[in-house]
């Protein structure tokens, strides 16, 4: 198995550097015998809590050898349909769309896509997985995949709800199916399995394979995960609330409403501020605007540098605009109040339920706070098995460097009967079997 990985879902822990996202994963894949090879995007960190291969620079050096070759390539005239596509994309985006841009892009993704085909090819992997399908990198790898006759999944990381345009709304297809698009999901629960269903005529197979990384925090057996824990806790001394407040895209859509919640919160209150991993360029400005309210008690650094899950564990309130984050609270018992109407939206059924709380107002969030608290940690648990099925997983502890404990070779076929993870799963076996083949 080939995994693809983003360079955002990396996070220093034990003095290694953890993708959440691919190192579970390939944990998981190999305690079921598949042997597994990683490629992560963007600059390399050390030390690596598993071997993997940064692919960016030779990305940047095939971009180059190719602007050499095809400078000459004559520009193709824009085809009957592009006038009434600009139109739409001119109302839509309010910018105007260039017919030469996408001719440009479309042939540097398919230069690029017969490049990692034969990357692929090299590394005799039978089937590849990408962490969120959707970055250009991702897309490439996945042409690449199919031009090679691969299956292609895409791990779900985060928010994938029914408003998210990658993954739902798509009605029609090809003959053939779209090159670009993975063969099957992997998601962490009940819910996004149903909102496939729910939404999409066409669409690959979707498999409720849970999410290994919680799965592991949940278990509180690692030592070296206790010790981050401990780590976020040593903040809280002398404060009777942590709240950690997750933020979107951008980060600053929101500063005023949290500005004005802080600075009408209790002064013994501790706010751990986090910011998107895509946004970390606003984290100076936004902590200046912030700490005029009184920096001792608003962290954004370790609110943006801890491990979501040992932030999770700490805190007694998670606040949120439209994040993810909302469903991963439920595994920990900890309430989320939203923020916006966009997250209230997204998750009303958790709100009308009063799994979760919604404060339009920043004058609202210290009354939904004093009844988000009163909550049964055990009443949220329960709410999250809907979206996170949880059940202990038995996995090494994160120390030293986790190695291929499969050696290399044909990865071997799984029985109809055989699951690949510990959470409950629909047609998991069967889909490895096609997946891997003989």
């Amino acid at each position: 198995m080939l995994i693809v990985a983003s360079h955002s879902r990396r996070q220093r822990i034990g003095g290694q550097w953890y993708h959440y996202i691919a190192d579970p994963m390939a944990d998981l894949l190999e305690a079921r015998g598949i042997r597994c090879l990683t490629w992560q995007i963007g600059a390399p960190l050390t030390p690596a809590y598993r071997p993997y291969a940064i692919i960016s620079p030779i990305i940047r050096l095939a971009a180059w050898w190719r602007t050499g070759l095809h400078t000459r390539e004559p520009l193709l005239s824009p085809p009957a349909w592009f006038h009434e596509y600009a139109r739409v994309h001119r109302e839509l985006l309010g910018s105007d769309s260039s017919w030469h841009e996408i001719v440009l892009r479309i042939r540097y993704f398919m230069w690029m896509s017969h490049v990692m085909a034969r990357w692929i090819r090299r590394s005799g992997v039978h089937a590849v997985m990408l962490d969120c399908w959707t970055n250009w990198e991702m897309i490439q790898a996945a042409i690449a995949a199919h031009r090679l006759g691969l299956p292609v999944m895409d791990i779900q990381h985060g928010i994938q709800e029914h408003a998210h345009h990658s993954y739902h709304g798509w009605r029609k297809e090809p003959p053939g199916g779209y090159a670009i698009r993975p063969d099957g999901f992997w998601v962490w629960g009940e819910r996004a399995e149903k909102l496939y269903g729910q939404t999409n005529l066409i669409g690959p197979e979707v498999i409720r394979g849970g999410n290994p990384w919680l799965d592991r925090w949940c278990t509180n057996t690692d030592p070296v995960l206790a010790r981050e824990i401990a780590g976020v806790r040593e903040h809280t001394r002398g404060f009777r609330r942590a709240i950690l407040v997750t933020t979107s895209i951008p980060a600053g859509k929101k500063l005023f409403y949290i500005r004005k919640m802080i600075a009408l919160s209790p002064r013994d209150w501790l706010w751990f501020i986090r910011l998107h991993p895509s946004v970390n360029r606003e984290r100076n400005a936004i902590e200046q605007e912030l700490a005029e309210l009184g920096g001792e008690r608003i962290l954004v650094e370790e609110g943006t540098q801890r491990p979501l899950y040992a932030l999770l564990q700490v805190a007694d309130l998670h606040a949120s605009i439209e994040s993810t984050c909302a469903y991963e609270a439920f595994a920990f018992g900890k309430p989320t109040i939203l923020i916006d109407s966009s997250g209230a939206m997204i998750f009303r059924e958790f709100v009308a339920s009063s799994a979760m709380f919604f404060a339009e107002r920043p004058e609202d969030f210290g009354d939904m706070a004093k009844l988000a608290l009163k909550t049964d940690p055990a009443v949220l648990k329960k709410s999250g098995t809907v979206s996170l099925p949880i059940e202990p997983i038995s996995t090494e502890p994160l120390t030293g460097s986790s190695t291929s404990r499969v050696p290399p070779g044909v990865l071997p076929r799984m029985r109809q009967d055989d699951t690949l993870c510990h959470t409950r799963s629909l047609g998991l076996g069967s889909f490895l079997v096609s997946l891997l083949g003989a």
